[in-house]
């Protein structure tokens, strides 16, 4: 994305935009600069550019982003020391002074985990935040979504963690699931809620599965061995997107990359099919801004001078 800023007296002037996470919503496609505190948006449609713009607080130099999140008009980005929320439809930003481990937006509102593991109530205005319950500092990571708030906390070391549902009115603890293996991520689509893990093999071996939960009744799914272990992907509609290659193989790297899919049924997880080639490691996030499915890799595919490639990817179901 060979885009500069151009504000006046702006030092960025000249810089070469280098993207590092990207969320997608109704608003558009946006892109968090990798370095310096600058958001870009893309239209899906016309694959424009707009902006950067300067986000964020304090210092400019040096900053980058942990977390970014769009939903609607709102785009939210999470920093050392705060969190921002963007008005794309005003072009307002304001500034949220809690600096957070995580965090999450979804049909419960905007969560973050806070520094000594408590949940906090972020206000969808972006005017300030309530933390709830009590400290709990081995939560590890959150999501928002099925009318809940998700927690994932290590149980015990080195192999043990819990899922828990959370009511978003008390932040009370509603249903909670015992999952064998050390957290990583949680993530949720319209079908279910996934937990990332990892797990040492019968060989004593680090290996990553992808748990998927029943959002209602809170029980395992489908257990999914991901291969090669940190290639990870994303979920989307029950369909499940990763790559082939080693992100830790330093001989990879630049190198093809197959992208995989995989279907949880409800029930289990189907065959892995092969798709499209891209330049690896990429991220991948997937919004319904279009018929079929946009799907939008953070790495430029070869010969393509865009580094937000998108591909209308088609979706079929894969037998069991």
């Amino acid at each position: 994305m060979p885009r500069t800023a151009t504000t006046a007296n702006d030092y960025w002037a000249g810089y070469r935009f280098s993207p590092r996470l990207i969320a997608a919503a109704e608003s558009g496609v946006w892109v968090v600069e990798s370095h310096l505190p600058l958001l870009a948006r893309v239209d899906a449609g016309t694959r424009s550019v707009s902006g950067p713009r300067q986000v964020g607080h304090g210092d400019p130099a040096g900053r980058s982003a942990h977390d970014l999140l769009a939903a609607g008009d709102s785009v939210w980005i999470r920093w050392n020391d705060g969190i921002t929320r963007y008005d794309a439809r005003a072009d307002d930003e304001r500034w949220i002074g809690l600096s957070a481990a995580g965090l999450a937006v979804g049909d419960a509102g905007v969560w973050a985990l806070t520094g000594d593991g408590r949940l906090a109530r972020v206000n969808q205005d972006g005017s300030g935040y309530e933390a709830l319950g009590a400290p709990e500092v081995r939560r590890h990571s959150i999501a928002v979504g099925h009318g809940a708030v998700w927690a994932l906390t290590w149980t015990h070391v080195p192999g043990g963690s819990t899922l828990t549902r959370l009511d978003p009115e008390t932040a009370e603890v509603e249903a909670q699931l015992k999952v064998q293996g050390s957290p990583r991520q949680v993530l949720v689509d319209a079908d279910a809620i996934y937990v990332r893990l990892w797990r040492r093999d019968s060989r004593d071996r680090v290996e990553e599965r992808l748990v998927a939960v029943d959002p209602n009744a809170v029980e395992e799914t489908g257990d999914l061995r991901m291969s090669p272990p940190g290639a990870g992907g994303a979920v989307h509609d029950g369909i499940v997107w990763a790559p082939d290659t080693d992100p830790y193989a330093h001989e990879e790297r630049g190198a093809p990359s197959t992208v995989r899919r995989r279907i949880h049924t409800g029930r289990a997880f189907g065959r892995f099919s092969r798709r499209r080639r891209w330049t690896s490691p990429f991220t991948i996030s997937a919004s319904r801004l279009a018929s079929p499915s946009p799907i939008c890799v953070g790495r430029k595919r070869r010969n393509s001078s865009s580094a937000a490639a998108c591909s209308s990817a088609e979706r079929r179901r894969i037998s069991a």
